[in-house]
């Protein structure tokens, strides 16, 4: 259920509270403290829901003892907006939008007039954002009380009240917001308009009036050298969809001007600021930013690392190709891939025999990886070589070789998947069954048969059920309706779930026909498997022999 409209089971009974004191409240001090019990159990909450409520009661009456309300409508609302300032647009249309007047517990907000929000002082930032909050009332002489407070205001956080309201519906609302934030183009609101670059793109994209000249005056305003410092500072931003928009403003900036910012932004947490970087500064002049490509040669980021490998590649081969051979026992598989591409029309010989001089003396943390390049690159006779590693301590190595061994010669390894299969490690197990999974013949049937009745782990139970699915069709409708007859209730759930797979692949999406004699042995299997165990109820009507044996939909 969404969260902007559901109120708790528990918030609901705070509103009552809240609107209903359930005690004789006989003095102020007894008063402050109840409301004040309530206030900071909503401070926990922090369900959006609950805002209007609170918006509701705080501007029904402004007495002394529910200021404390402030204090938490702001944390209720930090906690929404959570430094991503787009979740303002969010927190507008639920105002603007959901509010009930059937309600009466929300008039304090439905019914306010202009003349009462003037009544109230707006000196913290608590109270301001009050003042912002009103300013997404419904009511537009109400928004347009609120602006006009807002235009008078000294706070810096008015900013992305007045940047929505560049967005008003009501032409006199627009202007009012214009000459507002035109006042503050100044270098103490800098943070505010950079901490609210995403409202300025969204208002530049959807603006109902086209101040082409304040937008020009915000952009050279948050070009110029007087917001360096703030440009910077949002860069490093926690919020990493200011900072990429930031990194989109500061590539605009003339050559000269972005050297700082680039060789910040370099060291960014953000993959994509990083390949913004790489993308838009480091590929037009890769001479001038040779030494930060070489940097992201070893970026943690795999696709970075990939890009500037093949940019520095072309730039200076002979330079790069020791890199070039580092890489080709990268952990990464597409990092892999590419150093094998550069070097093949550069060596001689070919790029498994680097690996095979490797294996036997790669460290632990290469080994991984050498498997896997022999695997992507070797020949058949390879796998005989791998394979010992089959027996590896290290569960993680036993998966890549699994999985090198099937690319080079997997129908020699068929019976040793079948013996991975049944590993303590979910992984491994689940490697070997994606290994054998083509594999699988009528002859496996009964060694499959007799692996699902001795597993003792579920993850085992799942991957062989999964394996006689994979068995050819007729075989493995046999050998599964067999299978529901074994006493183990976990073992039969996952039979049952590869049961109605087969049914929908091949009963629906293809048909298949039987004999007569094939169709007498089905429903023997049915009824044999019914008195011995009785069926799931979701899976009943599974014993419908004509499911098995009609076509689900008739031939076109």
């Amino acid at each position: 259920m969404n969260k902007w409209y559901h109120l708790s089971d528990e918030s609901e009974k705070l509103i009552e509270k809240l609107f209903t004191p359930q005690v004789e409240i006989g003095n102020i001090y007894t008063k402050q403290h109840y409301f004040d019990g309530i206030f900071n159990e909503i401070k926990i909450i922090k369900e959006p829901a609950i805002l209007p409520y609170l918006l509701s009661f705080i501007l029904q009456d402004s007495s002394v003892f529910k200021r404390s309300g402030y204090e938490a409508l702001y944390t209720l609302v930090e906690g929404i907006v959570e430094n991503d300032h787009r979740k303002w647009i969010k927190i507008q249309e639920f105002l603007h939008s959901s509010i009930h007047y059937s309600d009466e517990k929300l008039s304090g907000w439905n019914e306010v007039k202009p003349e009462k929000i003037t009544q109230f002082a707006y000196h913290t930032k608590e109270e301001v954002l009050l003042l912002g909050l009103v300013s997404f009332h419904r009511n537009g002489y109400v928004r347009e009380a609120a602006v006009k407070l807002l235009h008078e205001s000294k706070h810096t956080d008015v900013v992305p009240f007045l940047l929505l309201r560049l967005n008003d519906h009501v032409s006199p609302i627009r202007f009012q917001a214009y000459k507002a934030l035109k006042k503050r183009l100044t270098k103490n609101h800098a943070h505010m308009f950079f901490q609210s670059l995403l409202l300025i793109n969204h208002v530049h994209e959807f603006s109902r009036d086209k101040y082409t000249v304040l937008q020009a005056e915000i952009n050279s305003y948050l070009h110029s050298l007087d917001c360096r410092p703030e440009l910077l500072t949002c860069i490093t931003s926690s919020d990493i969809h200011n900072s990429r928009a930031c990194v989109d403003l500061a590539l605009s900036l003339s050559e000269t001007q972005r050297d700082e910012v680039i060789s910040l932004a370099i060291q960014s947490s953000d993959a994509e600021v990083r390949k913004k970087i790489l993308h838009n500064v480091m590929v037009i002049n890769p001479k001038k930013w040779f030494k930060e490509i070489v940097m992201m040669v070893e970026d943690r980021n795999s696709s970075i690392k990939q890009e500037a490998l093949l940019l520095l590649w072309q730039y200076d081969p002979e330079f790069c190709k020791p890199y070039v051979m580092g890489a080709l026992v990268d952990s990464s598989t597409s990092v892999r891939r590419l150093a094998q591409f550069l070097l093949r029309e550069k060596t001689e010989q070919p790029i498994s025999a680097f690996y095979r001089q490797k294996l036997p003396h790669a460290n632990h943390n290469e080994l991984s990886s050498v498997i896997a390049g022999l695997g992507e690159t070797g020949e058949a006779r390879d796998a005989e070589q791998l394979a010992a590693y089959l027996h590896y301590p290290v569960f993680k190595i036993q998966r890549v070789t699994i999985q090198a061994i099937e690319r080079l010669h997997a129908d020699a390894y068929k019976s040793l998947f079948l013996e991975k299969v049944e590993h303590t490690s979910k992984k491994v197990s689940r490697t070997a069954k994606e290994a054998v999974f083509k594999l699988v013949t009528p002859e496996d049937k009964e060694l499959l048969k007799q692996q699902l009745a001795q597993a003792t782990m579920s993850h085992v139970k799942k991957n062989i059920a999964e394996l006689l699915y994979a068995l050819p069709r007729k075989t493995s409708l046999r050998t599964l309706l067999e299978a529901t007859m074994s006493t183990d209730k976990i073992a039969r759930n996952y039979v049952f779930q590869q049961l109605k797979r087969w049914l929908t692949q091949w009963q629906q999406t293809f048909f298949t026909s039987f004999s007569v004699d094939e169709m007498d042995e089905i429903r023997e299997l049915i009824t044999m498997s019914q008195q011995q165990k009785s069926w799931p109820k979701s899976c009943k009507h599974l014993a419908n022999e004509k499911i098995f044996l009609k076509p689900m939909h008739p031939k076109r």
